[in-house]
């Protein structure tokens, strides 16, 4: 068995009050237990749930979409309010105003994860493993900025630069030099921070899927361009040496929004060689190791959601996963039938979701 001497604080929400989200018009839940289990069918509200704590986390909702697309049909806003160990949350939003404040006082994003950390487990994370680059490059911007406001500053820079260095393609061609400067200077500092989190993240994954399976992995982070001495200067180089064949493609061909990681076990590539349970295993896994490398940093173990990814997962492996989790975080799991997982639990709450309604079960 995997063990960890915790010394954090178990982060834990204890109060949800939900208007205009999604399908919910109006739900207050006054308390919450350590485990916490959604019972509905499909389409009924169970991920609508736990994206409300996302949302009220970190602004992110689990799926790609802006906030006018969070507000319930027919309604012009939505608010949540959450209360987290004694700090309230609460996030406004309407066409005409948006609003944050911690603990009654107006803040910013970067406040949100010392007080409300949450990582969520979900169907499409297996997408990281089988998926495009575009997957892994998401994962990670989302697991970076989790922890470095600094990394979620620069995402933001470097990709403003970068539509404007390719629209420059188009406009003149001749000006697409102006904006190299600040490409490299933002695209160096995401992938210096990249680098060493791939490596914390690769030692953290290998004792979870070593624990699962018996069976050695590694993540091998890929970029465009070799590099050598500093990222900067490697990164500079490539943009000189690229230069005839990017104003041929008419686009930016080096940077991190071009950047890869792969998943090799044991000398083979995961998307041929294991099965659907181990990929979901590996997916998992990988959650899990982000779900770590907040702890390192924050001190404090984060919230997990849990959105229905377990029953893939063959039953030895699903009560190793649930005994790795099921002392040390608030968990939120969702799904059509809990009897697989009631027994698992000492401290657990049952929630009945139908129709846009949440109501504890009996």
């Amino acid at each position: 068995m995997v063990s960890r001497l915790f010394l954090g604080v178990v982060m834990k929400l204890d109060y949800i009050k939900i208007t205009n989200f999604r399908n919910f018009t109006r739900i207050t839940i006054p308390r919450f237990s350590r485990v916490n289990m959604l019972i509905g069918e499909n389409g009924s509200g169970k991920t609508n749930f736990l994206e409300a704590i996302q949302t009220l986390s970190t602004l992110t909702p689990l799926r790609p979409v802006g906030f006018p697309e969070l507000i319930r049909w027919s309604a012009d806003f939505f608010h949540l309010h959450g209360e987290f160990d004694g700090h309230t949350v609460e996030l406004g939003f309407s066409e005409k105003k948006r609003l944050l404040k911690l603990d009654g006082d107006k803040s910013a994003k970067s406040n949100l994860a010392r007080i409300a950390p949450v990582v969520a487990f979900m169907p499409d994370d297996i997408d990281i493993i089988r998926g495009t680059p575009e997957n892994r490059r998401m994962f990670l911007d989302r697991a970076l900025s989790a922890i470095d406001p600094q990394y979620e500053a620069a995402i933001r820079r470097y990709y403003r630069t970068l539509r404007q260095r390719n629209a420059q393609f188009k406009l003149n061609p001749r000006d697409v030099p102006i904006w190299d400067a600040e490409l490299i200077s933002w695209g160096s500092m995401i992938i210096m921070k990249r680098l060493p989190y791939i490596r914390v993240l690769n030692d953290k994954i290998r004792e979870l899927y070593r624990e699962l399976y018996g069976k050695e992995i590694r993540i091998r982070y890929m970029n465009p361009f070799r590099i050598e001495g500093s990222v900067e200067e490697s990164f500079r180089d490539a943009v000189k040496n690229g230069a005839r064949e990017e104003l041929r493609r008419r686009c930016t061909l080096f940077g991190p929004h071009r950047d890869n990681f792969s998943i090799q076990m044991e000398d083979k590539n995961t998307n041929a060689f294991v099965s659907q349970g181990q990929l979901r295993s590996l997916a998992f896994a990988l959650k899990l190791g982000v779900v770590r490398s907040i702890e390192d940093s924050s001190g404090g173990r984060p919230i997990l959601l849990i959105d229905d990814v377990l029953l893939e997962i063959d039953e030895p492996r699903r009560e190793q996963i649930l005994d790795m989790i099921s002392r040390d975080y608030q968990i939120f799991f969702t799904m059509t039938n809990g009897a697989l997982f009631r027994r698992a639990f000492d401290d657990c709450s049952v929630f009945q979701v139908s129709g846009g309604d949440i109501s504890l079960s009996g």
